[in-house]
């Protein structure tokens, strides 16, 4: 996602991802990997449960969850991935918020 940013950021989508970390360890993780979009804390994962990220323990956590939100903050397309590596195929959600679609 973060080398796709500055693409989709050009198209107007802005990108958002909702972590269950602490507000504190979030900043860590964003500075120590350097990422070019907003990241939200959410560690009570009330959030993330309500958007319908699932959470598989025996594959180390939360699985990713890639969702397109149009500018009314319609869900247009949702990705669950079924492993870490899954992270969703950014092309098709992308599709879903050009300006034609929303």
């Amino acid at each position: 996602m973060a080398r796709e940013y500055p693409a989709l950021q050009a198209e107007g989508i802005e990108v958002w991802a909702l972590a269950p970390d602490s507000p504190q360890a979030l900043a860590r993780y964003w500075t120590t990997h350097g990422l070019p979009f907003h990241g939200a804390s959410d560690p009570s994962t009330r959030a993330l449960s309500a958007l319908g990220q699932r959470v598989n323990w025996l594959k180390f956590g939360r699985m990713p969850a890639l969702l397109a939100i149009g500018a009314g903050g319609t869900i247009l397309g949702t990705h669950f991935g079924n492993s870490m590596q899954d992270v969703g195929d950014t092309a098709s959600l992308r599709r879903l918020l050009t300006p034609e679609a929303t």
